[in-house]
């Protein structure tokens, strides 16, 4: 059956279009935990926490790739909770 659109009329995502949208999601994600971060040791009077708030923040301006920005992340924000717990 044909519907009497041509195949080809159909609008074509380009590489890494959806790649580049992943990455602003993570970074904005990532930026509203350092946020909470440095917020959080602000009050609590914890170095670490602002440092690693510091650096969500500024990290997804530096990295590029959605698994090196999920990977850093996912580092800087479980590194002052491991150091809280003392893990390390």
């Amino acid at each position: 059956m044909d519907c009497g659109r041509d195949p080809r009329s159909y609008p074509v995502v380009e590489p890494g279009v959806q790649e580049g949208n992943v990455v602003l999601v993570m970074g904005i994600v990532f930026g509203l935990l350092g946020s909470a971060y440095v917020l959080y040791g602000k009050n609590a009077l914890d170095f670490w926490f602002i440092v690693a708030g510091v650096a969500l923040i500024v990290f997804p301006f530096l990295v590029s790739g959605p698994l090196l920005t999920g990977a850093v992340g996912a580092a800087l924000a479980l590194a002052p909770l491991a150091r809280q717990r003392q893990w390390i």
